[in-house]
Order: C-alpha cells, then structure tokens, then sequence
C-alpha cells in the first residue's frame, strides 16, 4: 500500500486471543529518511490506537537519527497510545511546528520521517479496519 510505503509487498500480523484479532503489527517504510528508508513495525489495537513501534532497519546518522532505536533511547515511546483521525491530523507533526511530537535534536528530517509514516499506518489501519478483524486466524 502507497500508505505503507512499502517497497515489496509485507505480511501484516495479527495477535488473536480466544480466536478473536486483538491487535495488529503492520510493516512500513519511512521513505524520507535522512539516510534513507526506516522500516518500522507498528502495533495496534484494535480500537486503532498504538501499541508499540519499533524501528527494525535504518541507517540514519550515528548518535543522531539513530536515536530512533528503543535500545538508543525513549523518543520512539512517544508513540505509545496515540491514534489518528481528520480532527486531530496537526498534531501529527513536530512539537516545534505546532504539532504533538518532540523530535531528536540535531535529526528533524528523521523524525519527521517517521512521524508521518506512523501517521500513515493509522490511516491504513482505519481505511482497512473492517477487513483486518474479519480475517480468519490462521492455523
């Protein structure tokens, strides 16, 4: 999906209990990088609120942009709880610029980068709501 901006097409998961979804993790590509594409996986509720993200493969700059990693500091935490609709679209930018989100000093274009591409996988989540809960598990 254009959304995701993914290069290849990616599994999305799906968390069951008691045969019912409860959450999803969905695999997308921050194209806008600074050193180029961030692909993060993003967990979400059922009720398309964040879980957890988690950047799986960058090569943003060192001691910089790399602070997008959980094991390099809290900043991606930030995400945690947080949803999306039309109404609340400005926050989804840098606190610097109106919006809700810090972003990693010395590493705006990073953090620009994965703000939005979060953004954009809570658009997905909601255009696809309905057809991600009917999916069966699978065995």
């Amino acid at each position: 999906s254009v959304l995701l901006g993914l290069r290849l097409p990616r599994r999305v998961y799906v968390a069951y209990r008691n045969a019912h979804a409860i959450a999803f993790v969905l695999p997308l590509t921050a194209r806008e990088g600074y050193g180029g594409d961030i692909d993060l996986l993003v967990g979400i509720d059922t009720n398309g609120r964040i879980i957890s993200v988690r950047a799986i493969a960058q090569r943003e700059t060192r001691g910089l942009g790399d602070a997008i990693d959980a094991d390099k500091s809290r900043w991606i935490e930030q995400f945690r709880g947080q949803a999306f609709d039309a109404n609340n679209s400005s926050a989804w930018q840098l606190r610097s610029e109106g919006g809700a989100f810090d972003q990693i000093t010395g590493a705006t274009v990073t953090s620009r980068a994965v703000i939005k591409s979060v953004r954009q996988a809570l658009e997905y989540f909601a255009a696809h709501r309905r057809e991600l809960l009917s999916e069966p598990a699978n065995e």
